[in-house]
């Protein structure tokens, strides 16, 4: 079966869609033009940055499809999750570096440990879902929020307020109008 067959209206849309396209591509040629008469260069930089910014358009969907393969397929799944178990069977364990460590930094770990942002998740919690991410998509986000404070004098302090993980359906790349990560904002 052809789309057309199921929405007889596509192919007028898109024989639209072409000859508006044509239209403005030749605007944009005569808009270049200016006094000089150059015309716009078209090269495979163009090409490539333009399938670059084309592609980020869609990277959402492609990150959620991903996910959902990953989650609804045993195949996936199953080795994903065992991995993720194995990484993690023994749980995380903080150990001190020199000797007789501080115990009110022991203690603020210990509850950085059980409660790390505000959804009351352990750090071995977030990180097993960091895990998963890197295993199944080959992206993986974790945001620390800090709250900085001035001491005066220069001196500028900081603390972390909270540790979470970022969902890479969510997260973009900040890409000029080259499609390159750049300056652009």
């Amino acid at each position: 079966m052809k789309l057309s067959e199921y929405m007889p209206q596509v192919p007028q849309m898109q024989q639209q869609m072409a000859d508006l396209n044509k239209q403005i591509s030749l605007l944009e040629v005569m808009k270049s033009t200016g006094d000089t008469g150059a015309a716009p260069t078209i090269g495979l930089d163009q090409i490539v940055n333009t399938w670059v910014r084309h592609q980020m358009a869609y990277r959402q969907q492609l990150v959620q499809d991903l996910q959902t393969i990953a989650m609804s397929v045993e195949e996936i799944r199953g080795p994903v999750s065992h991995i993720t178990s194995e990484v993690f069977r023994r749980g995380i364990e903080i150990h001190p570096i020199g000797e007789n460590p501080d115990p009110e930094e022991r203690n603020r770990l210990k509850k950085w440990l059980a409660d790390c942002n505000l959804f009351d998740q352990s750090i071995e919690e977030v990180l097993r879902q960091f895990h998963h991410d890197v295993n199944t998509l080959d992206d993986g986000f974790i945001y620390l929020a800090r709250e900085y404070k001035d001491e005066g004098e220069g001196k500028i302090t900081s603390r972390l307020r909270e540790i979470r993980r970022l969902n890479p359906a969510l997260v973009e790349f900040d890409l000029d109008q080259a499609g390159l990560p750049k300056i652009s904002h």
